[in-house]
């Protein structure tokens, strides 16, 4: 009966160390900011944003807001941060995100108008 007491004792103190760890991440996550906008300041509305870890693992892609903004959480590293809309010509920025630390980029896209001759 003793060993069942300290066995659930265990599992409760893991488990809240568990939580107290995910709380601290929580407080204080590393995350990627950002605004993209044409070479006239205005905003670029579903600019996709591809972001791939130094280690090779992609995020998901991200899509800025009608405001051209867009914000992703990062775990601490180095990242090649892609940024690209229709008609425009993509641009690249590698970043250092530390932990704790918000990264805040701002992408002016250029047109592309080599391929907007092409367009219907």
């Amino acid at each position: 009966m003793r060993w069942i007491q300290i066995y659930c004792l265990l599992i409760l103190c893991c488990l809240l160390m568990g939580r107290e760890a995910d709380s601290k991440s929580v407080r204080s996550p590393s995350s990627l900011r950002g605004h993209v906008s044409d070479q006239t300041g205005v905003p670029i509305r579903n600019a996709f944003i591809v972001v791939y870890s130094e280690s090779g693992g992609v995020q998901p892609v991200l899509r800025s807001n009608g405001e051209g903004k867009f914000e992703v959480d990062l775990g601490p590293g180095f990242y090649d941060v892609l940024v690209g809309a229709v008609a425009f010509s993509p641009a690249s920025k590698r970043i250092e995100v530390k932990t704790g630390a918000v990264v805040t980029i701002d992408q002016t896209l250029v047109p592309d108008s080599e391929h907007l001759q092409d367009m219907p």
